[in-house]
């Protein structure tokens, strides 16, 4: 395109501005390669477009463009749109940690959309040690069976790799946990829930 004076990125932004929803998609993650952050008004304007894909496509955009102030737009993502959407729109806030993983999983918790809400969860490794620990004993108990189900794996899987980075956890994080991991103690197979209490109470002294 360039060798017939053509820029790829002008390219892009005619194509985004309408036509199929597949051409859109590949116009918008084109954008997001060839971009700046001044394309940013035009991705905005396509989180509402109909389709998931380009939706999808729009945030990776913002994403890789480092467009700003879209903290309350991704947020309003995780807790409406469907499975691909929130889990983009959660990659993006937990790789820019402008917004704390908790308010991420608090607005998932909005979302009626189970599939949604368990995409979210699963991005959830992103996310600090101690938050970790936090979110999935919170989602434990959740009525979803497959976020319960997913929390666990998850929590197995912390507990295992526990050794491999040293974090301090926030003053009175420990305790505050202990608390929250006895109301989930039947949620947990007991071997689980014995690793996980004595790795917390080391912290608690």
């Amino acid at each position: 395109m360039e060798r017939l004076g053509i820029a790829p990125v002008e390219v892009y932004r005619e194509a985004s501005a309408g036509g199929n929803s597949k051409r859109m998609e590949i116009a918008v993650r084109g954008l997001a390669e060839t971009g700046s952050r001044e394309d940013g008004r035009r991705l905005l304007e396509l989180l509402n477009h109909p389709s998931a894909r380009v939706r999808s496509a729009a945030v990776h955009g913002l994403g890789v463009l480092k467009v700003e102030q879209i903290e309350e737009k991704l947020l309003e993502r995780i807790s409406s749109d469907s499975r691909s959407v929130a889990r983009e729109a959660t990659s993006v806030l937990l790789l820019r940690k402008s917004v704390s993983p908790r308010a991420i999983s608090a607005a998932a918790k909005q979302n009626p959309n189970g599939q949604a809400q368990l995409a979210v969860l699963r991005q959830m490794w992103r996310a600090g040690k101690w938050v970790q620990l936090r979110i999935y004993l919170e989602s434990v108990a959740s009525e979803n069976k497959e976020l319960t189900e997913c929390a666990l794996e998850r929590l197995a899987i912390w507990e295992s790799h526990f050794n491999r980075t040293f974090v301090q956890p926030p003053a009175g994080e420990p305790s505050a946990l202990l608390v929250l991991l006895r109301d989930v103690q039947s949620q947990l197979p007991a071997d689980l829930f014995k690793r996980i209490a004595f790795i917390v109470q080391s912290f608690a002294k």
